[in-house]
């Protein structure tokens, strides 16, 4: 029997506060302190790393919905429409991606949205004033929704200084 995740993470938890920690130089305050580090990234995958794909789709979900807003909105010169064409290729590739791992799916996610600041430097270039516009509160409304899900997706780091009034990891997927 294989362990699962979890437990191969935990293990690794435990040997860093064990062992590794306890054989660091109490002087070497760089060591101690990245060692620390580690084990609250590894706390925090071992939380989330079974939600990973979802929240992944879902921002891929989010970002190609915008996308679609934004080729409809689209009017501007020869840069616009190069980019328009761009989005429009990413958006075929991801309808014809059926299975895709979380790796898949978040390197989408960046493609997608390199292919949307492109936009946004294409439009300020040779974009029609109403699009420019248009653009702004679509990324805008979507830049507020993700804000959010980022924020509740790494809450319990305890770095976010509202974090109590966040929704929770399954809320937002």
């Amino acid at each position: 029997m294989l362990p699962s995740i979890s437990i191969r993470l935990n293990n690794l938890v435990k040997a860093l506060e064990c062992t590794i920690i306890p054989a660091i130089d109490p002087n070497n305050d760089l060591a101690q302190e990245q060692a620390t580090l580690m084990i609250s990234h590894l706390s925090l995958i071992n939380e989330q790393w079974d939600k990973a794909f979802l929240f992944e789709k879902g921002t891929l979900n989010r970002l190609t919905a915008i996308a679609g807003k934004i080729l409809s909105a689209a009017r501007g010169g020869v840069e616009t429409t190069k980019v328009a064409d761009d989005i429009r290729q990413s958006l075929d590739k991801i309808s014809t991606s059926l299975y895709l791992t979380v790796e898949e799916t978040s390197q989408q996610v960046d493609q997608l949205g390199r292919n949307i600041e492109a936009m946004l430097n294409a439009a300020e270039a040779d974009g029609v004033t109403e699009f420019i516009k248009e653009l702004e509160n679509i990324v805008l409304d979507y830049s507020k929704t993700q804000a959010l899900r980022e924020r509740a997706w790494f809450q319990s780091a305890g770095m976010d200084p509202d974090r109590d009034e966040l929704p929770c990891i399954d809320e937002i997927l």
